[in-house]
């Protein structure tokens, strides 16, 4: 079973990369995630 994530934005969106994007969509996909959540954080 899977750890739930603190309240961090920072660890939801490192969560959300794992569960979501990583080895499920490709390669571009998962860059243009990333971006956009890192201007999110911003």
């Amino acid at each position: 079973m899977l750890q739930r994530p603190s309240d961090s934005l920072r660890e939801w969106m490192d969560f959300y990369q794992q569960m979501a994007v990583a080895d499920i969509r490709s390669e571009q996909v998962a860059h243009k995630i990333h971006l956009y959540l890192k201007r999110f954080k911003e």
